[in-house]
């Protein structure tokens, strides 16, 4: 760089001292562009290359007559402006360079030296404009100029490597054009006599192996080869760590990087190689709208946001985080945006486009969603030419959505046209195409979905052949092998059912088992697995292995929740596993194990969203003891959730076959962690459900019973201070108790089982006893552990309480409440008479949350909402706004763990969709994470007049008794009891919403049509809590 500094400090000098009409001038001038040009070529300064514009233009100025000369700089300021467009997009800069170029090479004589130089620059103007405009053309133009530069080159000439891949180049654009292998291979071949005859210092260096590795790359997805891919990542890699930070190509590199890595990552599930594929989307094209440096004029800027976004698709295919999701539309959409009509590469990011659709319509179902898609795909195959070698993969999309969508409308054509063109994608894609395995999984999902419409055993006989032949195509070692081997197991089952053949069975039961154990797989696809195998054990029947695939599944169910998710993601991810756990309780019962197995298999798999937010507790607990091992943790449970594999820098560069061995790896770690952590006091138990010890002491306050309903079996199992059994008669609790000292039993319901109100069981009526609100006081629980986890956290009841209470008599566009105020009105006097101070807050979510973390008691008095597809939306109505599950379940109140949340609201312990009843997620219990020590609610609506008496009768009982863990239960007892005492039957069985109890606080559930069901009004409220 001295060098060159110097040589422009002269050249600038003779410019700046010889006259304007100096004959020598124009050459001065031409060398001083020249230099100017190479120092950019280094430093990638901006104002070097304007000056070396501004230079050459004067020298052109100032040149008369002199031919060569004129040549040259013609030459050089094609050059020049080429590079300012690449720099900065502006389409000016490339038509006047490809103007100036070819008058350049109109100046050459044939046999001149400098025609080649001229063609070169020319040809390589020529091909930016076809990456702009899509004009094939230009590109044709641009290759034709590229093999006149090199033919009869000679061997050695200084120019010989760039020109040789300046041809690879464009022959590779007319490969990703048209698909010809013969081009790819020519590519490739070209490109490495480029790198063959470039010296270790050339600093055009990293442009050929970066093109390279792109076309290597582009034959690994041919060929399914990992060593191109390796070679491939190997190449991106030099070509950016040979680039400085300031050069203006380093991004294009690291974009060409990125894509590489997230291809390792699709085919090995290596989860570190799609996070640094982002982490370099990102640093190359920036984040969201403004991708960093890049200006939307450049001409990768829509690349860029295509890259990145397609990369978040994938890791949301991974994590099932919605904010990745919707990060990558709203990137595709922009990339679409931004790139011309006329775009080659317009079509690709068109289809990103709608598959990210499609896959949001999969998590919402949301139909606008999915019509997009369709409608995007639609375009994207009508401008595709035939023999495209896109083509099948566009053709394999639209099936895709097509099928989607008879699923959700039972429209026989959509599944007809999905088979149709599924077959096309096919037949239109070579035999040794690694991408016609998966056109085949598809097509025999589809086939099979016709079959159950048809019942032609052809068809099912089809999709079997392409389910085998998609599981043979792809290593051992490939993510998606899981869901390849469970639908093959699927199909062979289904015929199974039709035939009867063991041997069908046997096999089905084969391959879900095999994919169960695919480590290299998503958790989600191997827990599907080992449901499905259960499911035909059961059916065969052999219980014993069915309750040994039910332990191994259910060991992986944890892993579905790692820290680093949503809650709100988690709880979509968990409910696609909904009754899982007890149908592995009723197996574990089936196969002689007990009732302590079948209720460790229900702690396991049932609350696991609850558990990992008090799973905050465990671990931060382990964290103060054990700082090392918690941060050991942490890392590991992300690890297996993510197939990440730890991996050192070299051996990240090592063949992708590793990656199964990495995943065995990470599993033997954390399970030897695990290990050393129970062997640490205090934290024996860390993680496992809780032991028969630990079960059988949360009953000390009364019996436990759980509920476990299954297609299988259903029993109700008694947690007892002496025992753990099941029931198969009634408790021994004949009548009410004489003294008044009422049996206190918590209820676990499972499935269905969790919308009914078990506490109002019974005959009610007359003088009959045989009631469960005559016997006993009921609380209810999600879980055994939900409850130890609460029994651990003493009792402290401050001597100055505090009580935060909302009462909304009127909300905005729901109707009013008139008995909201006069329950305020009442707890204020309860408050005062217990010496309960009442905090002055506003009706605001903010203020309400602030305030919650000050208080004792918090008591709502309004309007609720439920969410059928997204429970963590459920919420609470404020003046400004709603306080949604997903808010509760961020606060963290352990500390302070206050007494109670009254909900006075409708259906605050509602869920409707089955789903989500294994997690149990609804106000109630958010407010019971978030932690509060009880929580009353309801499970429907309720009366808005009878709210008061029933907050009034539960209140004086607490007042009367004291601040206790018993008073909260038994003021909620007594008040059911009351009222439904002071209820005529005939009230009591005609209680609608035309009856004089008609104004209820009604809860809006979104997409409910179901008909409330018609109970007397204190049957819905009901107490969580310990």
């Amino acid at each position: 760089m001295e060098d060159l500094a110097e040589a422009i400090q002269i050249e600038r000098h003779i410019v700046n001292v010889i006259p304007s009409d100096h004959p020598r001038r124009s050459t001065y001038l031409n060398n001083l562009g020249e230099l100017l040009g190479e120092k950019y070529g280094t430093t990638g300064m901006r104002n070097d290359l304007d000056e070396a514009i501004q230079i050459i233009q004067q020298g052109i100025d100032a040149n008369h007559g002199h031919h060569t000369l004129q040549v040259a700089l013609l030459c050089n300021l094609t050059s020049r402006l080429g590079n300012r467009y690449s720099l900065t997009g502006a389409m000016t800069d490339l038509e006047e360079a490809i103007k100036t170029g070819r008058e350049a090479v109109k100046a050459c004589r044939m046999d001149q030296p400098e025609r080649r130089v001229c063609l070169n620059n020319l040809g390589i103007r020529l091909s930016h404009r076809y990456g702009r405009t899509g004009q094939i053309d230009d590109l044709e133009e641009s290759i034709q100029f590229g093999r006149e530069v090199i033919k009869d080159i000679p061997q050695g000439h200084p120019n010989l490597a760039e020109w040789l891949n300046n041809l690879a180049v464009r022959i590779g654009f007319r490969y990703t054009r048209y698909g010809a292998v013969e081009d790819l291979g020519e590519s490739i071949q070209l490109g490495r006599k480029a790198i063959e005859n470039t010296s270790a210092n050339d600093r055009r260096q990293a442009a050929y192996l970066n093109h390279l590795a792109n076309r290597l790359g582009d034959e690994y997805l041919r060929t399914n080869n990992a060593e191109y891919l390796r070679e491939a990542i190997e190449h991106a890699e030099q070509a950016v760590k040979i680039t400085t930070e300031d050069h203006p190509n380093r991004a294009a590199w690291l974009n060409d990087l990125g894509v590489l890595l997230g291809e390792r990552f699709s085919s090995t599930g290596t989860i570190d190689d799609l996070e640094q594929a982002i982490e370099i989307g990102r640093r190359a094209g920036g984040a969201t709208r403004a991708v960093g440096a890049t200006l939307p004029s450049h001409p990768d800027y829509a690349g860029r946001l295509n890259t990145l976004g397609g990369l978040l698709s994938d890791r949301y295919l991974r994590t099932q985080s919605l904010s990745d999701l919707e990060e990558s539309i709203e990137l595709g959409q922009e990339a679409v945006d931004t790139t011309p009509s006329q775009h080659p590469n317009r079509v690709r990011r068109l289809d990103n486009l709608a598959d990210s659709f499609g896959r949001r319509h999969s998590r919402t179902g949301h139909m606008n969603d999915l019509e997009k898609a369709i409608q995007i795909e639609r375009e994207v195959i009508k401008v595709t030419p035939d023999n495209h070698p896109d083509q099948p993969a566009y053709l394999n999309n639209l099936g895709i959505r097509l099928s989607h969508k008879f699923s959700k409308t039972n429209q026989t054509s959509d599944l007809e046209e999905a088979i149709r063109i599924g077959r096309m994608a096919i037949e239109y894609t070579a035999q040794d195409n690694p991408s016609q395995a998966g056109w085949r999984n598809n097509l025999c999902i589809w086939l099979r979905d016709s079959f159950l419409q048809t019942e032609v055993m052809t068809e099912l006989d089809e999709a079997i052949c392409h389910a085998r032949k998609a599981v043979e195509a792809k290593p051992k070692s490939h993510l998606d092998r899981a869901g390849r081997l469970t639908n093959l197991g699927v199909l062979l089952g289904t015929r199974y059912c039709r035939t009867t053949s063991e041997e069908n069975l046997e096999e089905s039961i084969t391959c879900f088992h095999q994919a169960l154990t695919q480590v290299s797989s998503p958790v989600l696809s191997r827990i599907r697995a080992g449901i499905l195998c259960v499911h035909y054990l059961a059916v065969k029947p052999d219980w014993h292995q069915a309750y040994e695939i039910a332990g191994v599944s259910m060991k992986l169910v944890p892993l579905l929740s790692p820290q680093s998710l949503e809650n709100s993601d988690k709880q979509y991810v968990l409910s696609q596993i909904a009754g899982f756990a007890s149908d592995a309780a009723a197996v574990a019962m089936e196969a002689g194990k007990g009732p302590l197995r079948a209720l460790d298999f229900l702690e396991q798999g049932r609350g696991v969203l609850a558990t990992s937010i008090e799973m905050r507790a465990d671990v931060e607990d382990l964290r103060q003891k054990h700082p090392a091992l918690a941060t050991d943790f942490a890392h590991l449970q992300d690890e297996l959730e993510n197939r990440t594999t730890t991996k050192s820098d070299n051996e990240a560069k090592s063949s992708p076959i590793t990656a199964p061995d990495n995943c065995y790896q990470a599993n033997r770690e954390i399970n030897r962690l695990l290990i050393t952590i129970r062997q640490k006091p205090g934290f024996e138990r860390f993680l496992l459900p809780p032991s028969e010890v630990e079960m059988r002491n949360a009953a000390e306050c009364g019996p436990i019973i759980v509920i476990n309903t299954s297609k299988y079996r259903s029993d109700a199992l008694l947690i007892e201070q002496e025992q753990v059994r099941t029931v198969a008669l009634a408790l021994g609790i004949t009548e009410p108790p004489a003294d008044d000292n009422w049996p206190h039993v918590w209820w676990i319901p499972t499935g269905l089982l969790t919308r009914f109100p078990l506490h109002a069981a019974g005959r009610h009526g007359g003088s009959s006893f045989e009631t469960v609100l005559d016997r006993v006081m009921s609380s209810y629980g999600s879980s055994v552990k939900a409850i130890i986890h609460a029994r651990q956290r003493p009792l402290v009841i401050s001597s100055s309480s505090s009580a935060l209470v909302v009462a909304m008599d009127s909300t905005p566009e729901c109707s009013p409440l008139p008995f909201a105020s006069k329950e305020l009105k009442m707890l204020l006097g309860i408050y005062k008479s217990m010496a309960i101070s009442a905090l002055e807050v506003g009706r605001r979510v903010n203020d309400v949350m602030s305030q919650m973390l000050q208080c004792e008691i918090f008591h709502f008095a309004g309007h609720g909402q439920t969410d059928n597809h997204d429970p963590s939306k459920s919420n609470l109505i404020l003046e400004d706004g709603k306080l949604m599950v997903a808010n509760l379940l961020e606060q963290n109140l352990r500390k302070s763990s206050p007494f109670l949340a009254y909900l006075s609201a409708c259906g605050t312990g509602r869920v409707h969709n089955e789903r989500f009843f294994d997690e149990s997620i609804h106000l109630i219990s958010a407010f019971q994470l978030a932690g509060f020590r009880h929580v009353i609610g309801t499970l429907w609506e309720v009366n808005d007049r009878l709210c008061v008496d029933m907050a009034r009768i539960t209140y004086e009982e607490i007042r009367d008794s004291g601040m206790t863990d018993k008073s909260v239960c038994l003021g909620l007892h007594k008040a059911a009891r009351e009222l439904r005492q002071r209820l005529s039957n005939a009230q009591t069985n005609t209680a609608s919403k035309g009856s004089s109890y008609s104004n209820g606080r009604d809860i809006v559930s979104y997409d409910d049509d179901d008909e409330e069901i018609c109970l007397p009004h204190w049957v819905p409220y009901v107490h969580f809590g310990i």
